[in-house]
């Protein structure tokens, strides 16, 4: 999510539920840890990837953490307008706030996110400090161009939950649309230099399959982190929508064509988007 996007607020967090009115309630709700987290579950993703379906399933079942997006200020202050911008000052925040009782901590973070954490963290242990015992959890879509497509409508309606009003109308723009695949490949390249560099094996997760059928997914998650879940708690009270339409489909089929006329294959990448 862009900080320069405007973003038609829900009521209440997606996982946390109500942070407001202020800060003291939200600390007198979570309490600061007597100890760091044993284990972080760090789900490592791109936009528009189901990361935040996985988020309210993995707090659902209440042994995985409670994980958010909290290094994204722009996205906590919709809920909780005094969210900090200083990077130890989140992160604090968020082990209060993503720690279970058995002390997995939780957290979902884009590669921009990650960036900022492990720059935020220099001196004070970086990326390992801030998520010790880390288990990468590498959460990917396989169809990336309905993907950009999503990330696209996302950034120019506001709109990025089924239950949220668009706060403009999303029109068709190949050359965005490109500049998303762009984005997305260069984030998902970057992750998986950073995981191949230090030896990280992650588990790994595809949207597809998770839409279809999210326990293997959990199960193996769950595996990994070596705890016990059940089929049915991975389930939240009210899980998101999927925001994927006929305009999705119209706009893919659109992207395809105009592709097609070019005749240069590798050219579409280098379009500007339109201003």
């Amino acid at each position: 999510m862009s900080p320069t996007t405007p973003f038609a607020a829900p009521a209440e967090h997606p996982h946390l539920g109500p942070l407001g009115p202020g800060m003291a309630s939200f600390l007198a709700r979570f309490p600061a840890l007597a100890t760091e987290p044993a284990r972080t579950l760090v789900i490592a993703s791109e936009e528009r990837s189901g990361s935040e379906y996985l988020c309210q399933m993995m707090g659902a079942c209440g042994r995985l953490g409670r994980p958010s997006e909290y290094l994204n200020a722009w996205w906590m202050r919709r809920f909780l307008p005094d969210w900090p911008e200083d990077v130890p000052a989140q992160l604090a925040l968020a082990w209060r706030a993503g720690t279970d009782a058995d002390g997995h901590f939780a957290i979902k973070l884009h590669w921009p996110q990650f960036q900022a954490l492990a720059t935020g963290m220099a001196g004070r242990g970086g990326w390992r400090a801030a998520l010790p015992g880390a288990l990468f959890l590498r959460l990917a879509r396989r169809d990336l161009l309905g993907q950009a497509i999503s990330l696209y409508r996302a950034r120019q309606s506001g709109r990025y939950h089924a239950h949220m009003p668009a706060l403009r109308e999303a029109g068709y723009d190949a050359a965005a649309i490109a500049a998303m695949l762009r984005e997305i490949l260069a984030y998902r390249a970057s992750w998986q230099g950073f995981l191949a560099a230090h030896a990280i094996v992650p588990v790994e997760i595809a949207y597809e399959d998770l839409a279809a059928d999210p326990w293997p997914a959990m199960e193996a998650i769950a595996w990994a982190a070596g705890v016990r879940i059940s089929r049915a708690a991975i389930h939240p009270p009210r899980p998101l929508g999927v925001q994927r339409d006929a305009t999705t489909e119209q706009w893919r089929a659109r992207f395809l064509a105009d592709m097609a006329e070019r005749d240069d294959a590798a050219a579409w990448l280098a379009i500007p988007p339109a201003r």
